[in-house]
């Protein structure tokens, strides 16, 4: 079991997530229980920048970023106007 501290696109917000043996993704609550699970880290990220207003097709332009235990989901360099005028 890994505790990790988890960013969304570098914003100030961290919060933490457990890793656990089986790679599966549990989110705990204030109270220590767990609040959400997830399949994996990749789930877990997409999830959460979906519930950020990220489209669905988005997603490809988003990277899982891992520097000691702090995991950040991050816009790639040269994506942030993929497709953009095709939503206007």
């Amino acid at each position: 079991m890994r505790y990790l501290k988890f960013n969304f696109n570098n914003e100030v917000d961290i919060f933490k997530i457990i890793e656990n043996d089986n790679k599966t993704i549990t989110v705990p609550g204030p109270d220590g229980n767990p609040i959400a699970e997830y399949d994996n880290l990749k789930q877990f990220c997409e999830m959460y920048a979906l519930a950020r207003d990220v489209y669905p097709d988005d997603l490809q332009n988003w990277a899982v970023v891992e520097i000691g235990d702090v995991i950040s989901f991050v816009l790639r360099v040269g994506t942030a106007g993929a497709a953009f005028w095709n939503r206007i």
